[in-house]
């Protein structure tokens, strides 16, 4: 294996999603072996609410092909809606390799909705107040698991809304195993 300058070519970089509404920048750094994704999001809708539970999220990025370890993910996101109805709400947050689906209020009940960063309750609720998340354990994606990083969210929703946005940063250090 091969170590690139900062300023040389990886061999092997993940992919970024094209988001159906909202803005999604990335940033790649390090080298061959050791990367650290920088995902800026700028008021990406994350879902639309019903007055129940539910869960959705949004594919972020793919990370190519091969072993992958992921050694710390962060979030700071601040999450609000298009209409007041759901201020006081405080959702789960989290990244998982599985975007979160049904009639859950909690991300924790599927475990691959969370898996790279356990769902995180956005105690300061949905006002745009950026919240921050953190997850230092390791985590092994093997070459025949899912490759993809979905942004979760989930709530016992207190009202219909067209969409609740995300908007800020997330951050994901990982290590490419395979050559």
């Amino acid at each position: 294996m091969s170590i690139k300058t900062p300023f040389g070519a990886f061999d092997a970089i993940g992919t970024l999603a094209t988001a159906a509404t909202g803005t999604i920048a990335i940033q790649e750094l390090g080298d061959n072996q050791n990367h650290t994704t920088v995902i800026d999001i700028a008021s990406l809708n994350l879902i639309t609410t019903t007055n129940a539970s539910l869960g959705c999220g949004k594919l972020l990025y793919t990370f190519p092909a091969g072993d992958i370890v992921i050694t710390q993910a962060t979030i700071a996101l601040g999450i609000v809606g298009t209409a007041a109805l759901n201020i006081a709400d405080t959702p789960d947050v989290g990244l998982g390799t599985v975007i979160a689906s049904g009639a859950v209020a909690l991300l924790n009940g599927t475990g691959t909705f969370e898996d790279i960063l356990t769902g995180q309750t956005w105690s300061a609720a949905c006002n745009s107040v950026v919240q921050q998340g953190t997850a230092a354990s390791v985590f092994g994606i093997l070459t025949a698991a899912a490759h993809t990083v979905y942004l979760n969210i989930a709530d016992a929703w207190a009202g219909v809304d067209a969409g609740m946005l995300a908007t800020g940063k997330i951050v994901i250090e990982w290590k490419h195993m395979s050559s």
